[in-house]
């Protein structure tokens, strides 16, 4: 168990300081903080909404099939962490495709390029922990799936930000006609 502990803890670090390293690194002016104008915080406004009641709705799901004594086959860690996924994935795609992702001083190309490196990182050592038998023990899903999660949700926001830079270049072109 204190093993367990210590991987979650270890991850949870390297995770933070690669968010940290994907800022400095993806934003122009090498800051962490993210600068949006007016219209762009309305629009991630709306985002956070949809996130928030994706998260209800969600949560809801699972607790009726709780109450039901519907068990699927996943840990419970492993359904928290997948709500928290989708809730941010819903947030995070509304606000690529509405123009409220991209802040003043980012660097879309490095953030497209972030994005994709991380969800194959992680689609990778998903593939590893099922190789190596601890993706799913004993017919459950376990907690070593939030790798496939995050995998999934980083590949779904560079197809969202590749969709958004495709549909951008048709709508200039419309504009230069």
């Amino acid at each position: 168990m204190n093993g367990r502990i210590i991987g979650v803890a270890l991850g949870l670090v390297l995770g933070i300081i690669l968010c940290l390293v994907v800022f400095v690194t993806a934003n122009k002016n090498g800051k962490i903080k993210t600068e949006y104008d007016e219209r762009q915080n309305e629009i991630r406004g709306k985002g956070f909404k949809y996130a928030f009641f994706t998260a209800l709705v969600m949560l809801g799901i699972f607790a009726c099939l709780d109450v039901t004594e519907i068990y699927l086959p996943i840990s419970q860690a492993t359904i928290y962490m997948f709500i928290v996924a989708a809730s941010v994935g819903v947030d995070a795609v509304y606000n690529i495709l509405n123009d409220g992702y991209w802040g003043l001083n980012n660097d879309k190309k490095k953030y497209e390029i972030f994005m994709a490196i991380i969800g194959l990182f992680n689609l990778g050592w998903s593939l590893f922990m099922y190789v190596d038998g601890r993706l799913i023990v004993d017919g459950v899903l376990s907690f070593a799936a939030i790798n496939l999660i995050c995998g999934i949700l980083f590949l779904v926001l560079f197809v969202a930000m590749f969709i958004k830079s495709f549909s951008s270049k048709d709508d200039e072109g419309e504009d230069m006609v």
